[in-house]
């Protein structure tokens, strides 16, 4: 069962630890172990709808990361009925430059919105059973990705850390087997979440 500590108490109480200076920034994976990822997110309490809606900046910490894909733009429009999301596609830079230049984003199509998309997840309720069977699913399969795209065998699961961010943990599924590829945390982009239109009543099933 994941337990709720509420706003801000999980990432947090990183700061206490003694080789911690000062505000610890959530975004600098320096600062967090793939333990230290695994225990937040079982602290974590799973979204609803409303909170996903927006745009996030991202950072990966694991496989993902070393192979070279480390910051993304998760985007999550409002949506009446479908509920998508996807990745636009950022110039990568080290941590120290992350708050300065971090998170740009590389120009894409017109129909893109200019930017470079990849990824398209389908927004769905928690899934699989064992210690990770909260936070919601994006799954790629169902997202409106080419059936031939690698992204397809990629799910990730998304629980809350407090008002501005959220922690994932991403797979490669394959039937039955689960491979852990990475966590990944979101940090939301300017729009606070009241001036955020309403996303579906509830996550579709």
């Amino acid at each position: 069962m994941a337990a709720n500590h509420g706003p801000d108490r999980i990432w947090r109480s990183k700061i206490s630890r003694p080789k911690s200076q000062g505000r610890v920034d959530v975004m600098d994976t320096r600062n967090f172990s793939l333990f230290d990822y695994r225990k937040m997110f079982l602290e974590g309490r799973t979204p609803q709808a409303h909170e996903l809606v927006g745009q996030w900046r991202g950072v990966n910490k694991g496989i993902v990361e070393i192979a070279g894909y480390r910051q993304f733009i998760k985007d999550i429009p409002p949506q009446a009925c479908e509920f998508f999301g996807d990745n636009i596609v950022v110039h990568q830079v080290s941590n120290d430059m992350l708050r300065a230049i971090g998170w740009q984003p590389k120009p894409g199509p017109p129909a893109q919105g200019n930017v470079e998309r990849i990824g398209s997840f389908a927004i769905e309720r928690p899934q699989g059973i064992g210690p990770f069977n909260h936070g919601v699913t994006f799954s790629y399969r169902n997202g409106k990705n080419k059936p031939t795209d690698p992204a397809n065998v990629l799910v990730d699961k998304v629980v809350v850390l407090d008002a501005n961010h959220m922690l994932g943990r991403v797979t490669a599924n394959f039937g039955p087997m689960r491979i852990p590829l990475a966590y990944f945390t979101l940090e939301r982009i300017q729009t606070p979440l009241s001036a955020i239109p309403p996303a579906p009543p509830a996550i579709p099933r």
